[in-house]
């Protein structure tokens, strides 16, 4: 071995002792054609940050920015009443699916004209029997129809479910001047800056108001459906954000009525996000028969609006699994400005439950560009 092998022997071993030392991996930056160490995980971190996490139920952990809705529980339930008539169980512990499992959200939590679902035997009969009940119900196509194999191949089953639902509010709020959320600059709002507009001002129920840090409020739309917005409180799931905004609004015993001198700010939204759920692709679990079926493919998109006039929420899940042969055994003014992280739940006025939830912490990825 010549002297200059040897070196670059050398140097090699020395910078892979340096990384394993400081738990990084190498990138190459294009800018400067320089080799960067990272540590190992933060590049996955950073991006966690700048995206919309999608979770399957409410009692799943959420992220800064989450958004949840009902209908991967509706075809969850589908799945585990009429396939396995039973808990759907992994070969290993999943957190997930034992959340799903639970089906805390039932069909009776909603009224049937909010959604639409079918199951079956996976054929194209069943694809078209979907697009023409979707578009008799509520107008419309599907976004994801498409991505699933549709060759006729085994004994295959499908389960679908689409929520669509728009609301108007009785009065349009007030279109608000440009302004920040949190370091976000130019977000829209809209909300009440007049003291005179009465119809405005009845159709915003307050929940509590503890501190200009502890607040929600309740926006009422011309049909049943509720808007609920709350400052976020650190940590917690879905389903314990909603609980604690309950209990609080139990406990409250200030003035509940918008008065003159308050302010509403909620900043439009305009999300739209895919979740595949890949930890649940290629997982066998026994069905009532007792043989075994295996989860293809699991998709879920939810697209949520609102603005000063109302809003809508549309959401599609669906889930294609293959079975096998196999044998298985006051009166100061009150600032209601929603410029920072915040959660938001959509639920029927005569409905314990929602039927959709956000939690917004970058307001860019609720908004389309």
């Amino acid at each position: 071995m010549n002297k200059r092998k040897f070196l670059l022997i050398f140097i090699l071993m020395i910078l892979l002792i340096f990384i394993i030392a400081v738990g990084g991996k190498v990138l190459f930056s294009e800018d400067d054609g320089n080799f960067n160490v990272k540590p190992l995980g933060q590049e996955e971190i950073e991006e966690s940050k700048h995206q919309v996490s999608v979770v399957p139920t409410m009692k799943d952990t959420i992220e800064e920015n989450s958004a949840w809705c009902a209908t991967f529980q509706l075809v969850w339930n589908d799945m585990q009443d009429n396939l396995v008539e039973g808990d759907i169980e992994f070969s290993e512990p999943n957190v997930l699916v034992d959340n799903l499992n639970s089906q805390i959200f039932k069909e009776n939590d909603i009224s049937k004209e909010y959604y639409y679902k079918k199951c079956g035997l996976m054929t194209l009969d069943l694809k078209e029997e979907i697009e023409r009940g979707i578009e008799k119900k509520f107008g419309e196509k599907s976004d994801i129809l498409d991505m699933f194999d549709w060759e006729d191949r085994g004994e295959r089953y499908f389960f679908y479910a689409m929520l669509k639902r728009d609301f108007e509010f009785l009065n349009e709020f007030e279109i608000l001047d440009k302004a920040n959320f949190k370091d976000t600059e130019n977000v829209e709002y809209f909300g009440i800056e007049s003291s005179e507009n009465d119809s405005l001002r009845n159709q915003v129920s307050v929940l509590y108001y503890n501190t200009e840090k502890d607040f929600a409020v309740k926006l009422h739309t011309k049909s049943n459906d509720e808007i609920i917005l709350a400052i976020k409180d650190d940590g917690g799931n879905f389903e314990e954000l909603y609980s604690d905004i309950i209990e609080k609004s139990e406990k409250f015993d200030g003035n509940t009525e918008f008065g003159k001198l308050d302010i509403l700010k909620v900043p439009n939204i305009d999300m739209n996000v895919l979740r595949e759920y890949q930890e649940l692709a290629g997982k066998p679990f026994a069905i009532k028969d007792g043989t075994l079926v295996e989860i293809e493919k699991a998709v879920q998109t939810i697209q949520m609006k609102l603005d000063n006039k109302g809003g809508s929420i549309r959401s599609e899940a669906a889930i294609a699994a293959t079975k096998s042969a196999i044998v298985f055994d006051t009166a100061e003014p009150r600032n209601f400005s929603f410029d920072k992280d915040f959660v938001i739940f959509l639920k029927e006025a005569d409905k314990k439950i929602p039927y959709f939830a956000a939690s917004i912490s970058d307001i860019n990825l609720f908004v389309q560009k």
